[in-house]
């Protein structure tokens, strides 16, 4: 898992790459070996206190391609550490997580 630090001022974004996790999953496959896509993506963050942006509130809405997504975050709390976590899902139907850490600290 991999971990990432910010400062609470920091509006960051954050992404994964599916790419290789698409090819992988879907080779041989009813698609014909076609890689599988994204069709849907959300984060979630654990705990509370990293604001993930919605557009509105001050850092830019979660975006995907077919093959990636990316979220922006805010705020935090100094020494804490927080889970974000992107679940998708494919146009094959399959459906997956991965998470990162983020740590909140003074630059």
């Amino acid at each position: 898992m991999k971990q990432y630090f910010k400062d609470p001022q920091d509006i960051l974004d954050f992404s994964f790459d599916w790419t290789e996790w698409l090819r992988e999953a879907t080779a041989a496959t009813f698609l014909g070996g076609v890689p599988d896509e994204i069709v849907a993506s959300s984060w979630s963050v654990s705990p509370a206190g990293l604001v993930i942006g919605d557009g509105s509130n001050g850092a830019p809405v979660a975006s995907f391609s077919d093959v990636s997504s990316t979220v922006w975050v805010k705020d935090g709390t100094l020494g804490e550490f927080y889970r974000l976590t992107n679940h998708i899902t494919t146009q094959g139907g399959r459906q997956a997580d991965s998470t990162l850490i983020v740590q909140i600290r003074q630059r």
